[in-house]
Formats: C-alpha cells, sequence, structure tokens
C-alpha cells in the first residue's frame, strides 16, 4: 500500500540514517478530512531503532509536519499506542504541541 500511496503523491516515507545505515522512518498519507474537508496528514508508523542518536524520532516527526505543511493540511495526527511507552510518548506529543483528541478501540474479528 505504501507503494502505492507514494506513487499517487498521497504518502510518503522518510527515512533516517546515520553513516549510511537506516535508523528510524516515519511514513504517513494525506486524506480529505470527512467533517470539514481539510486535509490532513495522518502517520501510518513511526519507527527509531535502538541505538540511534538523540533527537531522531524529534527529526523525523518536524520533517514529517513539514511535508503536511508543503501538502497544504490543516492538522498532523498521530498514532499513541498503548502498548509502545504510553506515558513517553503522550508527553513527548504534549510537548510538541499536539492534544489528546480520541481513544480508537480494535477487535479481532
Amino acid at each position: 500500500m505504501m507503494k502505492r500511496f507514494v506513487t499517487e503523491g498521497t504518502g510518503i516515507v522518510l527515512c533516517a540514517r546515520e553513516d549510511f545505515e537506516l535508523k528510524g522512518a516515519v511514513a504517513g498519507v494525506v486524506y480529505e478530512n470527512v467533517f470539514d474537508g481539510g486535509l490532513c496528514a495522518s502517520e501510518l508508523f513511526w519507527y527509531v531503532w535502538p541505538g540511534a542518536q538523540k533527537g531522531t524520532g524529534t527529526r523525523l516527526l518536524a520533517a514529517f509536519e513539514e511535508w503536511a505543511k508543503f501538502r497544504k493540511c490543516t492538522r498532523v495526527t498521530m498514532a499513541h499506542m498503548n502498548h509502545n511507552m504510553a506515558d513517553q510518548l503522550g508527553a513527548f506529543y504534549l510537548r510538541n504541541g499536539y492534544v489528546s483528541f480520541d481513544t480508537n478501540y480494535v477487535k479481532a474479528i
């Protein structure tokens, strides 16, 4: 799907490298918000490898936000998965200007 999103121009994968080694990546898509029609950039995944330079994740987030601005988005949404550093990640988002918006529940069927 990411290949399709990138080919269509609605998605992006941004990578962080150190000495030609992949150290992190963020991917997302742009879509029209169903409530107001404004463009929204939504993160699909964001990962920083253990041992990456401090600040790698912050730089990836900043690059993703810049891409969203370039695409004329009015907002950016980032996932906050309960199993992945929930307290630290929530505090990080708040420090970077994000607000908690909703909680999703998932059921496998």
